[in-house]
């Protein structure tokens, strides 16, 4: 990431003291690593630690949006990334209809952005701004293995880009993905 406002382990240490959260030298030491590297950072730990709360201060440090995604067991991709306001969706196939819309103008319209409900994976994708959000990921780990699988390989396809109702956006940079994790039992991948 390109003008932090941290150019060494001891200003990430400061920062976080100034925002008032108590770093170790090695958290503080991951983080500097994370943003120069422009990585992820996983975090682990027990409840109640400060893992969440290293995601907030990190937004206000780089003085850029926080957008979190809360896991559960089921979350899937739709959940995550965007999914269909059906219902408002319904509404207006019904009044193009009565107004003697033909077909594919109707399917052209209804998959547009304004019936998009932008989940946070691509409210962060989409984030336009001086900086790239931070985008916590939270309690990743309560995410069931059969889902997790199918939705990292969904995700990596979103890098690219994704493809809905005929139209296509490029993801222009993905934000830097902040992952919080309850307990000890996950292995991550980038």
């Amino acid at each position: 990431m390109q003008d932090l406002p941290v150019a060494s382990i001891e200003d990430v240490e400061r920062a976080l003291q100034a925002h008032r959260y108590i770093a170790d030298r090695s958290l503080a030491t991951t983080i500097f690593l994370a943003l120069t590297l422009d990585k992820p950072l996983l975090l682990e730990g027990e409840a109640g630690v400060g893992k969440t709360e290293v995601g907030k201060v990190l937004a206000e440090i780089l003085d850029t949006r926080l957008i979190r995604l809360q896991c559960y067991e089921g979350i899937d991709v739709n959940n995550a990334v965007y999914e269909w306001a059906y219902a408002k969706q319904m509404l207006h196939i019904r009044l193009l209809e009565s107004a003697g819309a033909k077909r594919d103008e109707t399917e052209r319209e209804i998959y547009s952005h304004q019936f998009l409900v932008k989940r946070p994976l691509l409210q962060a994708i989409e984030s336009e701004g001086a900086r790239p959000p931070v985008l916590l990921i939270d309690e990743i780990d309560r995410a069931d293995d059969r889902s997790s699988a199918s939705d990292r390989d969904d995700l990596v396809r979103l890098r690219g880009g994704c493809n809905y109702g005929g139209t296509r956006w490029n993801a222009v940079r993905i934000p830097g993905a902040f992952a919080r994790m309850r307990g000890c039992s996950v292995v991550a991948s980038a």
